[in-house]
């Protein structure tokens, strides 16, 4: 932000940055707008910058000031058009781009109230005082009259004391507290920011350093709840992104019954599989059962909280293999191990095999096979 504020006024011409806001107008040191006669802790005003606009807000002594001719109740964007007049000065402001131009003069209408005006009566015309007796009223003691007798509560007092307060703790406040913007990405339907004093102003807010709590809501995302910290800094922003709602995963394999689902090397459960939460984004799923080919393949989730449904057709991990032989009635030997008599149908798993076939007074006869997965073979011997 380049932001550049000139102050003229009774201590001379200064300049300013956006750390240095919100700026009071009417205190008498150099850390803000001087007037004339400032009290300490009674700022008539604050300049603030929001939304890309300067703007100026009412401060503990507003009733000393008028703004462009009219009471200055509320918050107003600055335009270079509004005149306050405070304490006998007026103060104008500029703007140009984003530079705010802040002169103090005193005030050319010379607004004051004119001094009373005395009536001189002549002597002759004043009636002399008319004499009267003083009689003494009879004194009655508190016993004779029955009443109790003491002090009155100190209302006014009270109430006093009570406004000054308000007003100095308004002051501390103001002067300590933070500008900051709390950005939500995307924009929520509903957020609120909690803590002990947080005053909101427009698109920010104004809070004392430290930690508070943000909630949002968003159909589609999960709630969000999260602490943040404000810092010493003056202005600042505060950057919180909801997570969209993960979808709920089903997943059947027909025929084959508790093939086991793995998410991300993560194994889920058995088929069937209802209802997983599964986060949105790319994730590795791999459907395996005993005798099958594992099924491997990406999931794209869009999250929302939408049902995501899978039905996996595994393949068989072996092949039906017919074989016979002349004569018939020859052992079969299939990796050594005694099978079966030909003619045979039986089923050899994917991969390389060694078969034999063994028939007393005949040669012995071998093949090396190659078994695909569900692609039946046949051999005639």
């Amino acid at each position: 932000m380049s932001l550049d504020i000139s102050v003229s006024d009774v201590a001379g011409e200064r300049h300013y940055g956006p750390g240095d806001l919100p700026m009071a107008v009417g205190v008498p040191d150099s850390t803000g707008v001087r007037l004339q006669g400032d009290p300490p802790g009674r700022p008539v005003a604050f300049v603030g910058f929001s939304a890309g606009r300067f703007f100026l807000q009412p401060g503990p002594d507003r009733q000393a000031a008028t703004l462009s001719a009219g009471p200055f109740t509320e918050s107003v964007w600055l335009d270079g058009t509004q005149s306050l007049v405070a304490r006998g000065c007026e103060v104008s402001f500029s703007i140009v781009n984003e530079r705010l131009s802040i002169s103090v003069q005193p005030d050319p209408a010379d607004r004051t109230t004119a001094p009373p005006v005395v009536v001189n009566v002549p002597e002759a015309s004043i009636e002399a005082p008319v004499e009267q007796t003083i009689v003494a009223a009879a004194y009655k003691s508190g016993a004779d009259s029955g009443k109790k007798s003491g002090r009155g509560f100190p209302v006014v007092a009270v109430v006093l004391w009570t406004a000054l307060a308000i007003l100095v703790s308004s002051a501390w406040f103001m002067f300590t507290a933070r500008s900051v913007e709390v950005i939500i990405s995307p924009v929520p339907e509903t957020y609120s920011v909690g803590g002990a004093l947080v005053f909101r102003f427009g698109p920010r807010y104004l809070m004392r350093p430290g930690n508070y709590r943000v909630t949002a809501s968003l159909e589609g995302y999960e709630p969000l709840d999260a602490v943040v910290e404000v810092s010493q800094e003056r202005a600042q922003s505060l950057q919180l992104t909801m997570e969209r709602l993960g979808d709920s995963l089903f997943v059947e394999t027909p025929d084959v019954p508790e093939a086991q689902v793995t998410i991300d090397d993560e194994i889920i459960g058995t088929t069937p599989v209802a209802e997983h939460r599964i986060r949105p984004g790319r994730h590795r799923m791999i459907v395996a059962a005993d005798r099958y080919v594992p099924d491997s393949r990406d999931l794209d989730i869009e999250g929302g909280g939408h049902e995501v449904r899978l039905s996996v057709d595994l393949v068989p991990d072996w092949a039906v293999v017919t074989l016979s032989s002349k004569p018939p009635g020859a052992s079969l030997i299939v990796d050594g191990e005694m099978l079966t008599q030909t003619p045979a149908q039986f089923d050899l798993r994917s991969g390389s095999h060694e078969l034999e076939l063994r028939l007393p007074g005949y040669k012995t006869w071998r093949q090396q096979l190659v078994a695909e997965p569900d692609t039946p073979l046949t051999l005639d011997e």
